[in-house]
């Protein structure tokens, strides 16, 4: 094993046949973490227009829905209000700093169900969050 010796955007191919191996064959948990891994290396490596990345995701989402996985669903959804965000469509907040809109609302999770339940899941939104405030001048967030 060299890591680092090839960009991260090179295990994509696989990523989607992983996916479907493992929901087809019952690895349902793997199938779903490469849908999950798929998504986060998509979003910060791949430079993949953000259509494109909210189709592929509400694609994939389908099988979030499917297996009744509510932690990738909602990591997922939290990909597709950031991209929104990014292409201007903030839904109900006026700031697009805010990671609320018509896809997922921080405010509405609560921090503390996260922190008991999905604490992977509570991290990648407050690391969007840091990304949306950089992104959008908002240094308070």
């Amino acid at each position: 094993v060299f890591p680092f010796t090839k960009p991260l955007s090179d295990c994509l191919k696989p990523l989607p046949d992983a996916c479907m191996a493992g929901l087809e064959y019952g690895d349902v948990m793997h199938g779903l973490r490469c849908l999950s891994c798929y998504a986060w290396i998509t979003y910060h490596s791949a430079g993949q227009p953000l259509p494109q990345f909210v189709n592929t995701i509400h694609r994939f989402s389908k099988y979030s829905i499917e297996y009744n996985s509510t932690s990738t669903l909602l990591a997922l959804k939290v990909f597709v209000q950031v991209c929104a965000n990014f292409m201007g469509s903030t839904g109900a907040s006026p700031n697009p700093a805010n990671l609320v809109g018509d896809h997922f609302d921080l405010d509405a999770v609560s921090s503390e169900s996260l922190c008991k339940t999905h604490m992977l899941l509570l991290e990648q939104t407050q690391l969007m969050q840091i990304i949306l405030g950089y992104f959008f001048g908002d240094y308070e967030k």
